[in-house]
């Protein structure tokens, strides 16, 4: 998947689907998650995995929702309008998520990480000519949704799966858009100005741009 992509394809879906900002802060946040959990496959590619883990307490401190009953109910709320998938944990484990994707042509095919290992279930552009594990073929195509991003509409920007080459001691090329973590510290600071969701997570937002352009300077 293409971070930009779905964002920006979750924004036009947004304009013909209004939502709350706890909808809307829950999908982003696995947006986020999943961008995290990408991993390298053996022929090079970057991929996304379709299953992955967000523990219900960060789920919870984010969406500033302390009863894991209204965490559930924004969780049925995306699962009833085909944006994401999930599977409960057991045991106390935290649960799985699967981000549906907006862009056409994805599929999810089982990939061999670099390295070896046992094949990922992964989201796989089609553009891509991804390995799969011997005996494992493709799941299909996602899920049809009633909204579908085009994209070269949506998102029209050149975007190269592969690392370009780099000269020794040249840092890497990072393969996502992903901004800093803040500590809890600085959500704690930041809880304590903004006591609206809205504001909250526009002023998130705003420091962890801060954080990278200090990072990167």
């Amino acid at each position: 998947m293409n971070y930009l992509t779905e964002h920006l394809s979750f924004y036009v879906w947004l304009e013909s689907h209004p939502r709350s900002t706890a909808f809307q802060s829950f999908w982003n946040y696995l947006l986020v998650r999943n961008n995290r959990a990408a991993f390298m496959g053996e022929d090079g590619f970057m991929y996304w995995p379709v299953w992955y883990t967000v523990p219900n307490d960060d789920l919870r401190r984010l969406l500033g929702e302390p009863d894991a009953k209204r965490i559930w109910e924004h969780r049925r709320r995306l699962i009833g309008e085909g944006l994401i998938e999930y599977r409960p944990g057991s045991g106390g484990q935290s649960g799985v998520y699967a981000l549906i994707p907006f862009e056409r042509g994805q599929t999810r095919l089982q990939v061999i990480p670099q390295g070896g290992g046992e094949a990922v279930t992964a989201w796989t552009p089609y553009q891509n000519s991804a390995r799969t594990a011997a005996g494992a073929p493709p799941e299909g195509p996602a899920e049809q949704r009633a909204f579908s991003s085009d994209y070269n509409h949506i998102n029209h920007k050149y975007i190269n799966a592969k690392e370009p080459c780099r000269y020794e001691g040249e840092p890497p090329v990072p393969y996502f858009n992903q901004l800093p973590m803040l500590t809890g510290e600085e959500m704690e600071r930041l809880s304590a100005i903004h006591k609206d969701d809205a504001s909250l997570v526009e002023a998130m937002w705003a420091l962890k741009e801060q954080k990278k352009q200090e990072e990167e300077s």
